[in-house]
């Protein structure tokens, strides 16, 4: 070891460190016990450096190496900083044996811009860090920036900045939790020149203890803006559900009312970002104890409230606290197509599975919410929740009613410990008819099964998707009949009786009810359009100028063309309602028996060990 004093230059410490061994011998004093205090000696902050001499042979080399590299970098150069970076980079990923003090090869400055590139290029790389790990294993700390009055510099940019920056990957929240513990001036609330702050970066990852000690060490501002998003630390750590940082921050004086750039308050964050369905309700209860006030009915940029995110977002729970928080209802507007549960499928498509069925039964929660507190669903909310299901894969079809049948043993265990209410067991539930399900299984049932009790269900694949559709099936069967029954009727021009509409839809299945659905409106539409087409093209009154026989000609034209539009027309309807009587007949008559493998015979399929979700007759 030797002893560097503050007047040594950077080229004396290159020197010093690639010196020969026996000029090394002449400048390094080794105090006796040196040896045996080795280890904390590395830990201290006394002005001390490591050299060459004291590593292994594989260490020293890939060190010889990186200060080659230090010492030819022009640091001015972009270019050359670039270069010099992916060669260390590339070093380190393959460095072997004993580590460097990295704080005697490079400056803070230079160190801060070498991690943050390293973090800002992470998601690039599948979120490998090489040099912030080597860096952190090094036992690097960051020892602070001063100006001339030994006072702090707290504008700097550091890789904690650049962290908030960077996609999310799963070892993130880690890596940020251990950058934190290597900033020696503990609650030093650094900012870079957009307003970030190292608060912002704590609440985003969820670092509590750095979020603390922001207040108990300095005079931490909760309200700091971050100016290129217009975010408090509140919004970010409400956005990444991390809800003991969020009352941590009201504890300390966060103000839960302010909007970011967006318009958005920490209310709408909680309704739009947050999953969890039940933070509304902590959030009121906290700022009640704080005696602040929330802003219920706080519109965004979009004129979005927070209830109509709590709606797109299938947050029933969330829904039930806004309309007892005294949210206004008398001038909702039902979320439209652009982000209806645009935020909910982002979440939760991966695990396709869970995610359907938390998709049937929140929307239809949220749907049954409102309309008990008195909104009234018109037609096009309900054909927007019908596309849901379409465009999500939410139908039964022929291919998915089936268990297989080397899984019906493990399936059917597993089905008889899960209750889906307090009566009624998930095996005997799917065996249900679908009048007998509305009676003893409620929506609620469903949303609680959904998100709570299916995470402790793992069965196969192939016995957990036919189950799943098939309970999707039966909780919104009722809300597709309902709806369904007035289309139809306005598709036959209420040329059926509305008693043997009923009983026709009532023996279809969710996805010809859907199709039905779409095709009364494709006629509405075409209806609407033609009259409008009509009016413009029908023959104005003719001044008597105009030839007689001229004028006649052009009206029998227009009469032929609407003869020929209005018979394809009842065609059409005709072809309708033969396709529908035969699948009726179709329904009745082999409804009562039960669905069948293909690959199997009638006398196979009657054995009790066959399990089939959906045998019921209405299918």
């Amino acid at each position: 070891r030797i002893k560097m004093s503050a007047s040594d230059e950077e080229s004396d410490v290159v020197h010093v460190i690639e010196s020969d061994e026996d000029d090394q011998n002449n400048d390094v004093e080794m105090d006796e016990g040196d040896e045996e205090d080795e280890e904390d000696e590395e830990d201290d902050d006394d002005g001390y450096i490591r050299i060459s001499g004291y590593m292994d042979k594989d260490g020293q080399a890939n060190e010889n190496k990186l200060m080659k590299l230090r010492a030819k970098v022009d640091w001015e150069d972009e270019d050359a900083r670039m270069k010099f970076f992916w060669s260390f980079w590339h070093l380190i990923d393959d460095w072997e044996g004993s580590v460097p003090d990295f704080r005697c090869i490079f400056s803070p400055v230079e160190m801060d811009w070498i991690l943050a590139q390293d973090m800002k290029n992470a998601d690039k790389n599948d979120g490998r860090t090489p040099i912030i790990d080597f860096a952190l294993m090094s036992g690097w700390k960051d020892e602070g920036d001063y100006d001339d009055d030994n006072e702090t510099l707290l504008r700097r940019s550091t890789p904690l900045h650049q962290a908030a920056r960077v996609n999310f990957f799963p070892d993130l929240p880690e890596l940020v939790d251990n950058l934190f513990r290597t900033y020696i001036l503990w609650g030093e609330n650094y900012v870079d020149e957009t307003g970030l702050t190292h608060l912002h970066v704590a609440a985003k990852y969820g670092c509590s203890d750095a979020v603390e000690g922001f207040f108990t060490f300095s005079s931490g501002e909760p309200d700091c803006v971050w100016r290129e998003t217009g975010e408090t630390p509140l919004h970010l750590a409400l956005a990444a559900s991390h809800k003991y940082i969020a009352l941590q921050l009201l504890s300390h004086g966060a103000d839960p009312c302010l909007a970011d750039s967006k318009g958005m308050t920490p209310l709408h964050i909680i309704c739009e970002e947050n999953d969890d369905d039940e933070m509304a309700e902590t959030f009121f209860k906290d700022c009640d104890r704080k005696h602040k006030t929330l802003l219920v009915d706080a519109k965004d940029n979009l004129d979005r409230t927070p209830l109509q995110l709590a709606v797109a977002n299938f947050l029933p729970n969330t829904v039930e606290v806004l309309l007892d928080r005294g949210a206004d209802l008398t001038s909702f507007v039902f979320p439209n197509e652009s982000y209806f549960g645009e935020k909910f499928v982002a979440r939760y498509v991966k695990n396709e599975d869970e995610f359907k069925l938390k998709l049937a039964a929140g929307v239809l929660a949220v749907a049954e919410r409102l309309e008990k507190r008195g909104y009234k669903l018109d037609r096009s909310d309900a054909l927007l929740i019908m596309k849901l299901f379409d465009k999500h894969g939410l139908f039964k079809t022929s291919a998915n009613l089936e268990i297989e049948v080397e899984n019906i043993e493990a399936f059917a265990t597993e089905a008889k410990r899960l209750m889906i209410n307090s009566s009624l067991s998930l095996y005997d539930a799917i065996q249900l008819r679908p009048e007998e399900s509305e009676k003893h299984i409620t929506i609620t049932d469903y949303f609680n099964f959904a998100k709570e009790k299916i995470l402790k269900w793992s069965p196969p694949r192939e016995s957990r998707e036919p189950c799943m559709i098939h309970l999707c099936e039966m909780l919104s069967r009722k809300f597709f009949r309902r709806w369904t029954l007035d289309l139809f009727l306005e598709l036959t021009r209420h040329e059926l009786p509305s008693e043997c509409c009923e009983m026709i839809v009532k023996q279809l299945l969710n996805r010809d009810l859907w199709n039905i659905c779409l095709a009364a409106t494709e006629e509405n539409q075409k209806d609407k359009k033609d009259v409008e087409s009509n009016e413009r093209e029908r023959p104005q009154r003719q001044p008597r100028s105009v030839s007689p026989a001229r004028n006649n000609k052009y009206t029998q034209q227009w009469c032929i063309n609407e003869s020929i539009r209005r018979g394809v027309s009842c065609v059409r309807r005709a072809i309708a309602f033969v396709y529908i009587y035969i699948r009726a007949q179709h329904i009745s008559l082999y409804g009562t028996e039960r669905v069948r493998r293909r690959s199997r015979t009638n006398a196979e399929c009657s054995r009790p060990d066959v399990l089939f979700c959906g045998a019921p007759a209405w299918q």
